[in-house]
């Protein structure tokens, strides 16, 4: 089973949540803290991309789950 990386989830937050890279420094410290989750947790790239369909606002994306 393949887990999710940062790349994938950089990905997964520019189709879900319309984050592109110029965007990124707006939410420089969910994107640390999301960076340092993703190298401890295994989650799937599916998990995560249903979680962010459930809330397209990426200010009340809940993760803490993982």
């Amino acid at each position: 089973m393949s887990y999710l990386t940062v790349k994938g989830f950089e990905i997964l937050s520019r189709n879900y949540l319309g984050i592109d890279k110029g965007q990124r420094s707006q939410h420089g410290k969910h994107f640390k803290e999301i960076e340092g989750l993703i190298e401890e947790a295994q989650v799937t790239p599916a998990k995560v991309a249903e979680e962010l369909m459930e809330n397209d606002d990426a200010d009340e994306v809940e993760l803490s789950s993982y």
